[in-house]
């Protein structure tokens, strides 16, 4: 019972996760259901869904088909549907009930790779446990393990990595809005970095494909963090993990970057230690990806924050180990975080906010998350990478 939600509404699922991330790329996605999870995927996981033409179905799935396991009549309309359309691949994404009864999500797909000739992955999602975050993982692990790994040594060897090429990974609209992706790409530009590629967002399938010529990737989210150790591990690429937040922050960050690039040794920002700048302030919230909030972190102790709490909603990982992050999936705990009477500062998904109890001597910063408050979070996002932190939540440093 303990992610029983009274007053929050369910965060993005596991198979919003692996649609983000598989968008743009030329597929079809397919979402095994009777139609309830893909209207929440389209109506409310995805913020491009409103003005594209991507290729997002729903299987259809009906009561006595799924009780007397009649996969023929998915496999065909996934196949006709296909043939017309012409896909790069399909993918096929897991709902609830199919989880509980039961499908073979990967022998299914590779019946329809079979039948069309072009690759199909099958993913075990469900939305019952874990988050949006296990969906984008997958999908993009998966991707890259059959169109790349194969051919790995023959690629990596003829790779030009002349200059300075980074890959942004783990972007997905579920934890970064387009204008703070492309105020990081251009922030990247002027320090003298070129982003090969961006896993996987605001791309195409040729892009994607082509993160192997980089030299560093940089982790901006939890995800981001466990695809780029799967990287390290398998392509010997070396990451960074963080993002550059307000004008201290920024020059952290690319210090750090600095250091990847000579040493060839992954770091994560928040790890370094950080020069206070500003005078002693009280304690801060932060509720976030452990990630995105790590970085917050960073600029909020130059400030002069002496403590600064990190809150994860989004479960504790491999990739986040060393960070001192407090990971929670309980609705009292967040809302304790919310309501924490010590903090000066709380910042969080405006969502959340609304929770805050006592507003008195409490600055609340809102930090818009499309995964947990859907187009409310659409409606107010802002730039808060490099100096627009600093243009849009703080005063003049004192």
């Amino acid at each position: 019972m303990r992610r029983l939600y009274r007053y929050l509404p369910p965060f993005a699922g596991d198979y919003s996760g692996v649609g983000s991330a598989l968008y743009e790329l030329g597929g079809m996605l397919c979402i095994h259901d009777a139609s309830g999870c893909t209207g929440n995927y389209v109506g409310f996981d995805e913020p491009r869904s409103y003005d594209s033409k991507q290729l997002v179905y729903c299987t259809g799935l009906r009561r006595d088909d799924a009780i007397l396991g009649n996969e023929e009549v998915y496999i065909d309309k996934i196949v006709r549907a296909a043939k017309d359309m012409k896909p790069k691949f399909v993918a096929l994404v897991g709902s609830p009930v199919p989880l509980i009864i039961g499908f073979d999500f990967n022998g299914v797909a590779k019946e329809i790779e079979h039948r069309l000739g072009i690759p199909a992955f099958g993913f075990e999602t469900g939305g019952m446990k874990g988050s949006y975050k296990e969906g984008v993982v997958m999908a993009i692990n998966k991707l890259l393990d059959y169109y790349v790994l194969p051919k790995k040594n023959e690629l990596v060897r003829n790779a030009d990595r002349s200059g300075k090429k980074v890959n942004i990974v783990g972007a997905t609209p579920l934890d970064i809005s387009e204008e703070n992706l492309n105020a990081l790409k251009e922030l990247l530009k002027e320090r003298g970095y070129e982003v090969n590629s961006v896993l996987s967002m605001s791309n195409d399938m040729e892009e994607f494909l082509s993160f192997y010529k980089a030299d560093v990737n940089l982790a901006i989210t939890q995800a981001g963090a466990l695809i780029s150790m799967d990287l390290e591990e398998k392509y010997d690429m070396p990451f960074l993990t963080g993002l550059p937040i307000g004008e201290f922050g920024t020059e952290h960050y690319f210090a750090c970057l600095e250091q990847v690039f000579e040493t060839g040794k992954s770091m994560e920002v928040s790890q370094v230690p950080v020069t206070v700048k500003g005078n002693k302030k009280g304690e801060a919230t932060v509720i976030e990806d452990g990630v995105i909030a790590s970085s917050i972190r960073v600029e909020l102790i130059a400030q002069g924050y002496e403590n600064v709490r990190v809150v994860s909603l989004f479960g504790k990982d491999a990739g986040m180990a060393d960070i001192k992050v407090e990971y929670t999936e309980n609705e009292d705990a967040i809302l304790e975080a919310v309501n924490g009477e010590s903090s000066v500062l709380v910042i969080a998904d405006p969502l959340l906010l609304k929770y805050r109890e006592n507003k008195e001597g409490v600055e609340l910063v809102e930090i818009p998350k499309y995964a947990i408050s859907s187009k409310l979070a659409h409606q107010k996002r802002w730039v808060y990478i490099g100096n627009g932190w600093k243009t849009n939540v703080t005063k003049e440093y004192e």
